[in-house]
């Protein structure tokens, strides 16, 4: 029995080891990140940074859009140092979490991802509590130059959920099972507040306001 618990033991150890060292190929800096190409287009700043974040969130929750203000001051304050990249992580209790992922994947296809995903946290208080959103994100959609045939005719087609689905399953294996979650350098690192501690030890001199940093982790 002893000797069995002392393989276990070591067993469990070196998951968790491997795991360490997966998460760090996948999310490493300096070129070691190995993703479909089109999740470059959810991608901020040089490969070549030292920083690497990548951030799981859905845009129904409340820290994911605090997350919103806080990454783009990092990104603003200290552009050549950090590679940011979007991965979607829709939860199920938000009533548009997985349709708003949806439209902002086929922005992303229209190589406006980061002007409908701006737009959506932004305005986030506005269409969160609505029943029906197509007019409002059609409305997003035009005020980011998006093309809204083009946009109707990915967001109706099967493919394109399933691209967004199997995003949100390969997450789990991660161990992502709520938003926001982030990976610095490979380093899980769960909900705003401890992303903001990190960002704080990573650079010192970094102003994080307290404007737009209400909510919790969902």
């Amino acid at each position: 029995m002893k000797k069995s618990k002392i393989v276990t033991t070591f067993l469990v150890i070196a998951l968790s080891v491997g795991f360490i060292h997966a998460a760090r190929f996948v999310f490493g800096p300096k070129g070691k990140v190995t993703f479909d190409k089109r999740i470059l287009n959810r991608s901020q700043g040089s490969p070549n940074a030292p920083v690497w974040i990548v951030e799981y969130m859905d845009y129904q929750c409340p820290a994911c859009r605090t997350a919103f203000y806080v990454i783009d001051a990092a990104l603003k304050e200290y552009p050549s140092q950090i590679y940011f990249q979007v991965r979607f992580h829709p939860i199920k209790q938000h009533r548009h979490g997985l349709e708003s992922a949806i439209y902002s994947e086929c922005a992303m296809r229209q190589k406006k991802f980061w002007e409908f995903h701006q737009l959506l946290f932004e305005n986030q208080k506005e269409w969160e509590d609505l029943i029906l959103i197509e007019d409002k994100f059609h409305a997003y959609a035009q005020r980011a130059g998006l093309n809204l045939v083009a946009l109707d005719a990915c967001v109706a087609d099967p493919l394109t959920r399933e691209t967004v689905l199997k995003e949100n399953e390969d997450s789990k294996k991660l161990g992502v099972n709520t938003t926001p979650i982030f990976f610095v350098n490979g380093k899980m690192v769960a909900g705003i507040k401890e992303m903001k501690a990190e960002l704080k030890k990573l650079f010192p001199k970094l102003l994080l306001t307290n404007e737009n940093n209400g909510g919790a982790s969902h």
